[in-house]
C-alpha cells in the first residue's frame, strides 16, 4: 500500500496548481495531514503557497530546484522564476508565500547576495519587483529601449529622430538624382520601416538590443513633428522637404477627421452628411498654434 506521502504526490501530479489543503485532508482521513505537509515541505517535494483566489494550496515544486537552499528560499525563488520577465512585487511575494515580512526580507537578501534573484524599480513607480538575475526586464516593467532609470531619455530619442530623418533626406536626394518625374521621385524616396531599422544598426547608433517596433515608434514622432511623411499604416515614410503649416491646406478639416479613411461620397460617413464642418468651420488656429501639435498627413 502506497504511503501517505505517495498518495499525496500522486493526486498534485495532475494538479499543477495545487490541492487546497482542505482537499487533502479528505484523502487522508484519520491521518495527521499538517505532520505529513510539514515533513514533505522540508523536503521541498512540494510547495505551499496561495492561489489567485486567495486559497493556499500544495503543489509540487516547479521550475529549477536550488542546492544549499532553504524550503523558504526554495519557495520564493520558484515564485520570481514563475513571474518570467514581468517580475513579482513584494506584496505578491508575501501574500503568495504566506512567509512574515521578516522571513520575506531575510530570504530575498539571501537570494540576491546569491545573484540567482535582483530587484528593480518598474516605471512609473518606486515600488520593488523581483525576477530572475539573468533576465532583463519586460518593457511594461522596463519602459524599453527609450528609457535610463526609468525616465524617458529624450536625448537619445532627439538623436533617433535625427538619424532616422537623415537618412529619409538621403534617400529623397538619391530620389531626385536617378528620377525626372515628380511622381517617379516620391516613389523612390519611401523607405520602409525595416530599412530604417537596419540603417541604425549597421552605424551603431544604438547601443542596446531593439526592434521595429521601436523604429516605427521614432518615425511615428518624426511625423507628428512634421518632419517626415507618413503613407498610411503600411510602414512606408519620406522625408519632408519643407517646413510644414505654412500653406492653408495644413489646416484643412479633412486632414484631422478621425473617420477620414471611411469617408467615401453617397456612403453613410460622407462630406455630405460630416458632422464636423458646422462645429468648426469658424473655427482659427490660435496665433501660437504649431504643427507639432497637429496630426497633418499628406499622401502622393
Amino acid at each position: 500500500m502506497a504511503s501517505a506521502e505517495d498518495q499525496i504526490i500522486a493526486a498534485l501530479k495532475p494538479q499543477p496548481e495545487g490541492i487546497p489543503l482542505s482537499e487533502l485532508g479528505k484523502l487522508l482521513p484519520g491521518q495527521s495531514i499538517d505532520k505529513i505537509i510539514n515533513h514533505m515541505l522540508g523536503t521541498k517535494i512540494v510547495e505551499m503557497v496561495k492561489n489567485a483566489d486567495g486559497n493556499v494550496v500544495l503543489r509540487l515544486c516547479k521550475g529549477t530546484q536550488l542546492s544549499g537552499s532553504t524550503p523558504e528560499e526554495q519557495l520564493v525563488f520558484s515564485l520570481i522564476e514563475e513571474a518570467g520577465a514581468t517580475g513579482l512585487w513584494i506584496r505578491e511575494i508575501r501574500d503568495r508565500s504566506g512567509l512574515t515580512e521578516t522571513q520575506m526580507k531575510r530570504v530575498l537578501k539571501t537570494l540576491e547576495k546569491k545573484k540567482l534573484v535582483k530587484a528593480i524599480k518598474a516605471v512609473g513607480t518606486t515600488r520593488k519587483c523581483y525576477m530572475l538575475y539573468n533576465l532583463d526586464a519586460d518593457e511594461s516593467v522596463s519602459g524599453g529601449v527609450f528609457y535610463s532609470n526609468q525616465e524617458v531619455d529624450s536625448g537619445f530619442v532627439k538623436t533617433l529622430i535625427d538619424v532616422s530623418v537623415a537618412f529619409l533626406s538621403r534617400r529623397h536626394k538619391q530620389a531626385q538624382r536617378e528620377n525626372t518625374t515628380k511622381l517617379d521621385v516620391l516613389k523612390a524616396s519611401c523607405v520602409h520601416v525595416s530599412e530604417v531599422a537596419e540603417f541604425i544598426r549597421q552605424n551603431n547608433v544604438c547601443t542596446v538590443a531593439f526592434g521595429e517596433e521601436d523604429v516605427e515608434h521614432i518615425l511615428e514622432l518624426a511625423w507628428k513633428r512634421n518632419r517626415v511623411y507618413k503613407q498610411d499604416s503600411s510602414g512606408y515614410y519620406r522625408y519632408r522637404a519643407t517646413k510644414a503649416g505654412v500653406d492653408g491646406t495644413s489646416y484643412a478639416i479633412c486632414n484631422f477627421c478621425p473617420v477620414r479613411s471611411e469617408c467615401r461620397v453617397g456612403h453613410k460617413i460622407s462630406p455630405e452628411t460630416c458632422v464636423y464642418f458646422d462645429s468648426i468651420r469658424n473655427v482659427e488656429p490660435a496665433s501660437d498654434a504649431v504643427m507639432d501639435d497637429l496630426d497633418y498627413d499628406s499622401d502622393y
